[in-house]
């Protein structure tokens, strides 16, 4: 853990705590380094669109555990088609 987070920067604690947390879960759902990054991140960008539909901070931990799920069960159906980005 990094230094800085007991020296005054607890949130930073968590979140690292948290990304590490998912990270590891979504390392073995995918089984692929890259592919669990991935999801990682698009985890984190779901937790915080949809973070006022959490009215339960006590089971955050749970909740963000179960988007990274629901995404790597996503990813691995048959019939998973990656989003499609456009260049402009």
């Amino acid at each position: 853990m990094d230094a800085r987070c007991w020296s005054g920067w607890p949130d930073l604690c968590f979140v690292l705590s948290d990304k590490l947390l998912v990270l590891s879960l979504l390392r073995r759902l995918t089984r692929d380094e890259d592919t669990a990054a991935d999801l990682c991140q698009d985890t984190f960008v779901s937790a915080w669109v949809h973070l006022s539909e959490l009215h339960d901070a006590s089971i955050f931990k749970a909740w963000l555990c179960r988007i990274a799920t629901n995404l790597a069960l996503d990813h691995i159906r048959p019939g998973f088609h990656a989003p499609t980005y456009l260049r402009i």
